[in-house]
């Protein structure tokens, strides 16, 4: 793996990170009965992060595929990006599961 690959794979962890942190401060910052209808509401991005993941693994187990890793960063980026939206109001995100 080149240098580029393990760039990509730094930028993409650090995306995912921050969507994950991101997502779990929100949570911690809704009242108490909110929090189940917010989990629920962002399942699809969970489940984003975790094909982000399982692509990332992919990536590394079949080491010549660098296509993944470009598939990841996107996806990752997105995650970050949806999850960033997510912490500028999170009862929005609440009041529109409802």
């Amino acid at each position: 793996m080149s240098d580029l690959h393990y760039l990509l794979i730094l930028l993409t962890l650090a995306a995912w990170f921050y969507a994950v942190v991101t997502i779990r401060n929100d949570a911690s910052r809704l009242h108490y009965r909110d929090r189940p209808l917010f989990w629920r509401a962002v399942t699809p991005l969970l489940a984003a992060l975790a094909g982000v993941i399982m692509l990332l693994g992919l990536a590394l187990l079949l080491e010549g595929q660098a296509a993944l890793l470009w598939a990841a960063l996107p996806v990752g980026a997105l995650g970050a990006a949806a999850a960033w939206w997510v912490d500028l109001d999170p009862q929005r995100v609440v009041r529109r599961s409802r």
